[in-house]
């Protein structure tokens, strides 16, 4: 498949369908990109240049304007100031090729696929969240859009969690799934992260859960390395498979972390590749 979005870098001023400048809150960009994609242009142009420091995260602006993206025909051009800043943010590109990858680890199988996880179909979706289970950026807003306003007060009622808690909402106007599972790991902490694997294992397990789709938790605004999330995720599953759904499916956004996974489940003799 031709590539659908690309990193280009200049100094020159662009005519810019969104341009980051304008706008201090991720929601305030999602916004802009829902106005931007309104008819399904055939190009939007994102601006990610600039004049100073910036609180929004370049990679979530990227991220939110391929979950737009998706399904239409319309590519994307990202503009930045320097070719060695393209080129940091070329990994952040989604996948242009869903990839799938199927290993055993005991009586269990995990597949490790690219793409949005609001599309992936399972029993539960997981939302890497926060103590207070506020709808963010990143996969939290992909699912505050699929699932809908009904969303958020039903998490805030089961307000506080525990760092690497869990709790479990409807899915309400999402179709690929009935239950949302919301764990508490933006520290990105790998024992907060080790301990929300755990949890969403044993919470399938014990409510008759047979698969279970999982972002890279605690990648995002946690920080924590897609190596070190996929060798948390490696022994959580090699060492509480008895407590894992009959299917685990670890959802990757890039090619690149993608590959991260498969590596380190592909080098480990526990797992068994189908």
């Amino acid at each position: 498949m031709k590539e659908r979005a690309e990193i280009v870098a200049s100094k020159k001023p662009v005519e810019a369908d969104v341009a980051l400048e304008d706008y201090d809150t991720l929601a305030d960009v999602e916004s802009a990109l829902a106005v931007a994609f309104d008819g399904d242009p055939k190009l939007v142009v994102i601006d990610l240049r600039t004049s100073g420091h910036h609180a929004l995260a370049l990679p979530d602006v990227i991220q939110a304007a391929g979950r737009e993206a998706h399904g239409r025909p319309t590519r994307l051009r990202f503009v930045v100031g320097t070719e060695h800043q393209a080129e940091s943010l070329r990994a952040k590109i989604a996948a242009p090729e869903q990839r799938r990858a199927m290993f055993r680890v005991g009586e269990r199988q995990v597949e490790v696929l690219t793409g949005d996880i609001v599309a992936v179909t399972a029993d539960a979706i997981v939302n890497a969240s926060n103590t207070m289970l506020k709808l963010g950026s990143g996969v939290s807003g992909a699912l505050r859009r699929a699932c809908g306003p009904e969303l958020q007060p039903a998490m805030s009622a089961l307000a506080p969690i525990p760092p690497g808690g869990l709790a479990r909402t409807s899915a309400f106007k999402l179709t690929t799934t009935s239950h949302i599972l919301h764990v508490a790991t933006v520290s990105g902490t790998e024992d907060d992260v080790a301990a929300a694997i755990r949890n969403v294992l044993q919470h399938c397990h014990d409510h008759g859960l047979s698969s279970v789709a999982v972002p890279a938790l605690g990648t995002g605004s946690g920080g924590l390395a897609f190596d070190r999330c996929a060798a948390l995720f490696r022994d959580e599953l090699a060492g509480h498979a008895a407590a894992a759904p009959s299917l685990v499916r670890i959802v990757a956004w890039t090619t690149a972390d993608w590959d991260t996974f498969v590596d380190t489940f592909r080098k480990d003799p526990r797992f068994t590749e189908a």
